[in-house]
């Protein structure tokens, strides 16, 4: 992706208003009207709105399937936020780097490829984790949570912002793993999506999802 000066501060800008950023997709985004379905301006874009539910300012923050347009990533950079942003995709990785070295918002952070189900971080380590639009994927949905609250310091926080991209229930699944991982969960309504605050993480063994173990214990030997 070849940015042009003016493209670069285009995105600058938008990231510093918490428009979506990158690319075309980036640049479409950047029109796109901030109204809620009731029809009242939004004070605050969603990405934004996770932004703003980050306390601690001083340690780095997580953010697990940052995604090739790092759109939240830059968000938080706008912030000054150091960050350590996270994708199990190679090639998304470099579009997301590539993308934050273009707009001149990759001083503060560190991109890496691995899984959000195991993470390369020490236990009890992490302030804060963030995961927009990013949970909706994990293929073991509650050893992904576990793992999150693996590393997470007991006065950490985990905010998740998602939705139920297939209309299966996910928001449902996604609130009980929480619950199961967390003694503190705050859940606030946005649209079509919620987000979750996550405070206090218990210390459980790792365990599969139900419904991942119900399909195992059914499938036949040797598949």
């Amino acid at each position: 992706m070849n940015l042009s000066a003016g493209d670069r501060e285009e995105l600058r800008a938008g990231a510093t208003a918490g428009v979506h950023a990158t690319g075309d997709e980036a640049r479409a985004s950047m029109t796109e009207p901030r109204w809620s379905q009731s029809g009242e301006i939004r004070l605050f874009g969603e990405r934004e709105f996770v932004a703003s539910l980050v306390r601690d300012t001083r340690a780095p923050v997580v953010e697990v399937g940052a995604g090739a347009c790092a759109c939240l990533t830059l968000v938080l950079a706008a912030r000054n936020f150091r960050i350590l942003a996270i994708d199990r995709d190679a090639a998304a990785v470099a579009d997301a780097r590539q993308v934050l070295a273009g707009v001149g918002l990759s001083e503060q952070m560190v991109l890496a490829q691995a899984d959000a189900g195991g993470l390369p971080l020490r236990s009890h380590s992490v302030r804060t984790v963030v995961a927009y639009d990013a949970l909706h994927h994990a293929e073991d949905l509650w050893g992904t949570v576990l793992e999150i609250a693996r590393v997470l310091h007991p006065r950490g926080r985990l905010i998740v912002s998602d939705w139920d991209e297939r209309a299966n229930g996910f928001l449902g699944r996604l609130t009980r793993a929480l619950r199961a991982h967390f003694r503190k969960v705050r859940i606030t309504p946005r649209e079509v999506r919620r987000v979750y605050v996550c405070e206090q993480p218990r210390r459980l063994q790792r365990r599969a999802e139900p419904w991942l173990r119900r399909r195992q214990s059914t499938r036949p030997y040797g598949t």
